[in-house]
């Protein structure tokens, strides 16, 4: 499970002790999945979905193109991804409706957002604070850190930057994630948006 370091996060500390907090932080963070694996699953859990129409909204031009003018929300634009997707595949000589190809299709197009587009436009925990539109997502990363009793700002970066990792990953779509058939089976895509996201 992706789990990585983050120098940025770890660095933020500034002074004498900085070298001992950098590495305490380190392998606080290194050795968390080895006591607590579920810390990872449940992030994924509370907060990937709401992150993923977070992502859909911020990169609707580059998901869906001319389209894009007319989507109000990131859960709009996960439906046009689905509808797009699910057209492919009937159009399409395999003709089969199952899951899996569609699925793949829709989020193959997170394949062309960068982990670095994806730090640009999600920087840092404070930035969530400055859009109404990631409020619920801030509200999800903050549950999660409270939960976990990693009820830090630094964590809660750390989880930020581990989201975009996960969206970045395009492998991760296929079914490396616990506990889970699909990843995107609790993704309730509607056209108000995230609804019973993976729960």
């Amino acid at each position: 499970m992706l789990w990585k370091l983050n120098r940025d996060v770890l660095e933020k500390e500034r002074g004498e002790q900085a070298n001992s907090v950098l590495e305490a932080r380190a392998v606080f963070l290194s050795s968390l999945l080895d006591l607590q694996p579920d810390v990872a699953t449940d992030l994924w859990t509370r907060a990937f979905g709401e992150f993923l129409y977070a992502v859909s909204d911020r990169f609707k031009n580059e998901l869906i193109g001319e389209q894009a003018s007319t989507v109000n929300s990131g859960g709009q634009v996960l439906a046009h991804l689905f509808l797009e997707a699910e057209h492919q595949v009937e159009t399409s000589d395999a003709g089969n409706l199952d899951e899996a190809p569609i699925l793949c299709l829709a989020f193959g197009r997170f394949g062309q957002i960068t982990s670095d587009q994806l730090k640009d436009a999600f920087p840092n925990w404070k930035s969530l604070v400055t859009s109404e539109k990631t409020g619920s997502l801030r509200t999800k990363i903050n549950d999660w850190s409270v939960r976990w009793n990693l009820d830090a700002d630094w964590c809660r970066e750390h989880a930020l930057d581990v989201l975009c990792e996960w969206v970045a990953d395009s492998k991760r779509y296929h079914s490396k994630m616990p506990a889970f058939d699909s990843p995107y089976s609790g993704l309730n895509v509607t056209n108000s948006g995230p609804q019973d996201v993976i729960s």
